[in-house]
């Protein structure tokens, strides 16, 4: 269990895996929905070479697993309940309080396999690269996976990838605007390939 503006694991070491953890952000907000209590992200992965596998990652201000190492797999996990409440809504002290369910930048070799994510109330439940520095994630793959984030902007980004394979997914987003949606897949993304997917209101744009 998280304490207020921590995380629940930081994760810096190489080879590690984690399976059958209740990762448990503790987020508590007041009467205006500010956050006064538990976690800012619950698990950030810096090191390489990484498993978390069947895990309940919930609970949290802002994201649910940062990957920032290589090597990395998500097997089976659920990532949930994560309120969006940081320095940019002024919902708290967590910056900067855009919840993602996954967020990945400057990585390599990434399998995100048979993960649940949903009830996330920000950004997305999965965003690559980070768009304003170029940094990018590289050879993702990613299959067996249910995003069903309708609160969010849009489930899911592609941004700055080279190499994905991403096929039997459920992404499911909801139009909120001209510029919402499922999915965007941004155009410095090179070498994307998607098949056998299932889209509910997809906005697909640069």
């Amino acid at each position: 269990v998280g304490s207020y503006q921590g995380q629940v694991v930081e994760l810096n070491s190489n080879y590690i895996n984690i399976k059958n953890a209740d990762l448990d952000g503790n987020v508590q907000v007041d009467g205006t929905g500010y956050h006064i209590g538990g976690v800012c992200n619950v698990i950030d992965i810096t090191g390489n070479n990484v498993l978390l596998e069947n895990c309940d990652i919930h609970n949290a201000a802002d994201d649910g697993v940062g990957i920032y190492g290589d090597n990395i797999q998500l097997i089976n996990n659920k990532v949930h309940h994560l309120i969006g409440a940081g320095t940019d809504g002024g919902k708290g002290l967590c910056y900067n309080g855009h919840s993602d369910g996954l967020e990945l930048q400057d990585t390599a070799n990434v399998e995100i396999i048979g993960n649940l994510i949903y009830d996330i109330k920000s950004t997305a439940a999965l965003i690559t690269g980070q768009w304003s520095v170029g940094l990018y994630t590289q050879n993702l793959t990613m299959y067996n996976n249910i995003l069903y984030t309708p609160d969010t902007g849009i489930t899911a980004y592609i941004y700055y990838v080279k190499g994905a394979k991403i096929y039997n997914n459920v992404i499911w987003g909801r139009t909120q605007g001209s510029r919402y949606g499922g999915l965007a897949i941004g155009k410095e993304a090179t070498d994307i390939y998607m098949y056998n997917k299932e889209l509910d209101i997809v906005g697909f744009f640069y």
